[in-house]
Order: C-alpha cells, then structure tokens, then sequence
C-alpha cells in the first residue's frame, strides 16, 4: 500500500502538461470550502463512503486510542487492555490502560452515516490516581493515512487518475467535511483549508495535482491536527 503524490518540485511541470484536462474539470469541482456539492461522474450511490458495520466488542478490545491523559502516543489495546514500559529503567510500574465492558453506546455522532460506540476508558501513571476517558470509537477502512497538513498562501487542485480513498478537508471557516475519493473526482482545497486523506488497502490512490499560485517552496504547507491517526513522521518535507 502506497500513496502515489506529485512531490511538490513536480507540481508545476505536472500543471503544464495537464493544464488543458484540468480547465474542462475546474467546472465541476469538488471545494473542500463550499458544502453541497457531488463529484462528477456518479451521484449520491457512487459518491457514498464504503459500508462500514458499528465496531464490534471485539474490534474495540483491539482498537487504537489516543489523547489519553499523561501517554502522548496513541496505543492499541490488546483484549481491551494495553501495558506501557516502566517510568524508570528496570521499575515495575508504568502506565497501564484498561478498556471498561460497560456502558456502550452507539449512534451517528459527526453524521457521516456510520455509527460510532461510546465506551469508557481507564488509564494509570503508576500511582494511585485513576484517569477516566470518555472514547468515540470508529470503524475504519485499512490503508494508509497522510499527514494532516494546511497550505498557508496556495490554492490546490486535484485530479483522481486511479485508486479510492477519502479526504476528510477543515476549511479557515466552515465545517469539516469528509469526501470520497474514486477515479474521475476532482477538488479544489482552498488555502487555509487543512487536510488529510486516508487510502482504501485495495490499490494505491493516484492524484494529479497543481496549485495555483505556483508552489512557493519550503514552509508552504504547515502541520496540523488531523482526523484520523497516522504513522507517518510528524516532520519532514511536505
């Protein structure tokens, strides 16, 4: 699995080769910024998110959680229950997260058609203290996930040539959006409008893409807060 992206030294040599296919397309672009709108070639059926079922007790014993009190990475629980290193070289207390059996709840929370469970989460630092975690929890497909990332000054426009995905896109003002990614999408991200995508496990997601103005070079694009979990560095060039 690999995300196949023009790197951004590319980007303007990929912008002339293309700019005459991308004209035709501009009109019925997809804008992260601008809610309402289908990608072309398909309605609401093709343009759906794949069908995911609620998370099963057994998936949210062996899910991933993060933003835990006091443990700065995400972990990934075992039969519910998940064991850090000790604190201290050779100690025998270290922090230790516990997935409790109830209450569960499910519902619709961000209103992207799947539902989501709400359970409850334990974890310690060694000590007596106990941290209490009210966790959403969601089922998601398999593949890679990028790095969350927010263009400070340029406007970018993509093209799907192969491969499904989403990209879930925040713009500086308006609503997160999550939008599928198929062959024939095409999306204009604003400036200011951060952004993530993760790709289905089938097949690589390949994009053309440009932007306009042309890419400025380092410090361009900016980190940010994403929706989904990734593994990739936090830094490195964009």
């Amino acid at each position: 699995m690999q995300s196949r992206f023009p790197e951004s030294s590319d980007r303007p040599a990929v912008g002339a080769l293309r700019s005459m296919a991308l004209v035709s397309l501009l009109v019925a672009a997809v804008s992260c910024g601008e809610p309402g709108r289908t990608p072309p070639g398909g309605g609401p059926e093709s343009a759906s998110a794949p069908a995911l079922g609620t998370p099963t007790a057994q998936e949210v014993a062996a899910g991933v959680f993060r933003g835990l009190s006091g443990i700065d990475e995400p972990v990934r629980l075992t039969d519910g229950r998940w064991e850090g290193p000790p604190f201290v070289e050779g100690g025998a207390s270290g922090p230790v997260v516990q997935l409790m059996d109830r209450p569960r709840v499910e519902h619709d929370f961000d209103g992207d058609g799947r539902n989501e469970v709400v359970v409850i989460v334990v974890s310690t630092l060694g000590g007596t203290g106990v941290f209490m975690h009210l966790a959403v929890v969601e089922n998601s497909p398999e593949g890679a996930v990028s790095r969350a990332v927010r263009h400070r000054s340029v406007e970018e426009l993509w093209y799907v040539v192969s491969g499904r995905g989403e990209i879930w896109c925040e713009p500086a003002s308006g609503s997160a959006r999550i939008l599928p990614l198929f062959p024939g999408t095409s999306l204009a991200i604003p400036a200011r409008c951060a952004f993530q995508v993760r790709v289905d496990d089938e097949a690589p997601l390949e994009v053309v893409g440009v932007t306009l103005p042309p890419w400025p070079g380092d410090g361009e694009a900016e980190l940010v807060a994403g929706r989904w979990i990734t593994d990739m560095p936090a830094a490195g060039p964009e």
